[in-house]
């Protein structure tokens, strides 16, 4: 799939992208947290939103719980990847209430436990950014097919973590 440019995401979509990309780098200094996700969420005027984000993306670190590598990209890098564009379409469908549609793109790189753990964190990281009044756009039909067809071709089925 195509790699997107974080410059044509909405602001909402951009602060969430920068927020996961922010955890990710802490844990990969060994952190417990990131000061950079809190000023970001904060930004949105939802810093509640840094613990269900973090049980999100705990559910995606875990070492059995990836099909395959996610690819979270660091905070530098311009491009937006396949898995964080479909992260942000999970979060936007949870606000919309469309649950099984984001389950459908949790399976396709999480496995059973892991998908369920990331859906229920999502919702309620969904929920406090409606709260905040922040509502992210969700993905067209199309959109949704073009990334399930893709999982489907390429997807190895092994079991790997976020890089």
């Amino acid at each position: 799939m195509a790699h997107h440019d974080q410059h044509h995401l909405p602001p909402v979509e951009t602060a969430l992208l920068l927020a996961m990309r922010a955890w990710l780098a802490a844990r990969r200094r060994g952190l417990p947290d990131s000061p950079e996700t809190g000023a970001v969420l904060e930004m949105l005027g939802c810093r509640e939103a840094v613990a269900p984000l973090g049980a999100m993306m705990m559910a995606l670190a875990t070492p059995a719980g990836a099909y395959r590598p996610i690819a979270i990209r660091c905070l530098c890098d311009r491009s937006v990847s396949a898995d964080e564009k479909r992260l942000l379409h999970v979060v936007a469908l949870q606000q919309q209430a469309r649950s099984l549609e984001s389950m459908i793109l949790l399976r396709s790189i999480l496995r059973d436990e892991a998908a369920m753990a990331a859906q229920c964190a999502a919702s309620v990281l969904a929920q406090v950014l409606v709260w905040a009044d922040q509502r992210l756009l969700a993905p067209e039909t199309s959109m949704r097919l073009e990334v399930l067809a893709t999982d489907a071709a390429s997807n190895p089925r092994q079991a790997a973590t976020m890089h």
